[in-house]
């Protein structure tokens, strides 16, 4: 019993990496005996492997990282990717083996293995109720996140009628699903397991001991319920379930939560056409936190980042506001924002200083180059810095460095240069990288601040949308 408490707990922190796609592996055994072990023990092996790379590094005084410890993950992964397809080829295999083997895919992010090896072991005879539950569980969400919903959801009903029934094992096969169907763009079947999934991240809230993962999962499923009412056109649930998320956000001192809601309904009210009534929100923003928020400095905080996007409030649902103090535009001709209706356009605010925005040059060049034919462009937008960061004070010279920053980043847009801060001031990009999102029409659709991953792909799926709109 105690090892199965290992594995859900296994569950609960690997299933969110889990990766399509078998990673490759050569079969070899690091310590050359395979034949030795138990599928089991294999598994017992790779599951411990962060935890004693991580204590051999301590012990070595080895100073730990971010970047290390997503290297020591992928190590990982491999390492179950071999066990896993060693484990698959033996013969006279007794259903705990093929349970094991199947958890090795599922470490080593192969889904579609992973549900494969399941459908073997859960019609077999033998295996404690409890490996069987998770092994409904870890299958019915790597069917989600395959797509194939329909199997997914017989799963979930066959979890829901057996015992042992986890809150958190079922909270993250609902999540998987409305994932699944926020794909597909089924709305109507999205919503109760995002409504379902929301209501147990709340009460895993509860769990001191599960907080900060049920906090994470708590936004997640918040956002996730709100696409599904925002994707099915049902605006008042839309907007009755950001102002319970607010609510619910300042009950448990969330100030993240909280500025998802809040920000999320002034641009959602602005996206169906209610600026107004969305300025109109804003406006009562301040005297809201004061009523809601418990603490001086989340008051402060709030205020804070709600001040700085007043701009961007502004500007959406507005034509977007040409260029003024652009000087140079290479390698293509200067265009107007007239001139390039009919297209989707990202602009992005950038410095040759700025790391943020070098690491997501990688993610925009792809997005140009994969929705390019269709109708997307982008415009990088720098100015002249002179010394102020270290640089050259000579205007030629400065131009000079930035063509051959483009060509080192293998930039394939065009970049913009313009002469002091009018332009960034007028998109509010006072911090960069500051990204606007222009649709067919002209009309600013999205404007933020920073990057991450996930930021990332949901841009990229905001101008996937857009571009399907004609």
């Amino acid at each position: 019993m105690k090892f199965y408490v290992v594995v859900y707990l296994l569950f609960l922190s690997l299933a969110a990496a889990g990766q399509s796609g078998r990673v490759a592996g050569d079969g070899s055994s690091p310590d050359g005996k395979m034949s030795d072990k138990s599928v089991r023990e294999l598994f017992e092996e790779a599951a411990a492997y962060v935890r004693t790379k991580a204590s051999e590094m301590d012990a070595k005084k080895v100073q730990f990282s971010q970047e290390i410890l997503d290297q020591i993950r992928r190590d990982q992964r491999m390492l179950a990717a071999r066990y896993a397809s060693i484990a698959e080829l033996r013969l006279n295999r007794i259903p705990e083996d093929v349970y094991y083997t199947a958890m090795l895919y599922w470490m080593a992010g192969d889904q579609e293995r992973t549900a494969a090896q399941f459908a073997v072991f859960l019609p077999a005879d033998g295996g404690e109720p409890e490996a069987k539950q998770t092994a409904r569980a870890i299958s019915a969400a790597s069917l989600a996140q395959l797509g194939r919903t329909a199997e997914a959801e017989a799963l979930l009903a066959d979890y829901s009628k057996n015992e042992p029934r986890k809150l958190a094992e079922t909270s993250r096969i609902r999540n998987e699903l409305a994932k699944a169907y926020l794909a597909k763009g089924d709305f109507a079947r999205m919503a109760p397991h995002a409504a379902a999934n929301y209501d147990a991240a709340k009460t895993l809230l509860a769990d001191a001991a599960s907080r900060p993962r049920a906090l994470d999962e708590l936004i997640d499923s918040a956002s996730l319920l709100f696409e599904a009412y925002k994707g099915a056109g049902s605006a008042k649930l839309a907007e009755d379930a950001l102002d319970e998320f607010r609510t619910t956000a300042a009950a448990i001192n969330s100030l993240t939560m909280y500025f998802y809601a809040a920000d999320q309904k002034i641009r959602y009210l602005i996206d169906i056409g209610r600026k107004p009534d969305a300025m109109k929100f804003y406006a009562s923003i301040q005297t809201l936190i004061d009523q809601e928020v418990r603490t001086k400095p989340g008051q402060e905080d709030l205020r804070s980042r709600f001040i700085r996007r007043a701009p961007h409030y502004q500007l959406l649902g507005e034509s977007a506001p040409e260029f003024t103090a652009a000087e140079v535009w290479f390698p293509g001709v200067r265009r107007t924002f007239a001139d390039l209706k009919g297209k989707v356009v990202l602009v992005d605010f950038w410095a040759t200083w700025c790391a943020p925005c070098i690491e997501a040059f990688p993610a925009i060049n792809e997005m140009y180059s994969d929705l390019g034919p269709e109708g997307f462009e982008v415009i990088g937008i720098t100015r002249y810095y002179g010394a102020e960061y270290g640089g050259v004070k000579d205007d030629v010279a400065e131009l000079a460095g930035l063509k051959r920053f483009r060509e080192q980043y293998k930039l394939q847009y065009d970049i913009v240069v313009s002469r002091g801060q009018a332009d960034q001031l007028r998109y509010g990009a006072t911090s960069l990288p500051t990204t606007v999102i222009i649709d067919r029409k002209g009309i600013v659709r999205s404007v933020e601040v920073g990057y991450s991953p996930g930021r990332l792909q949901q841009m990229r799926q905001e101008i996937v949308k857009l571009l399907a709109e004609k």
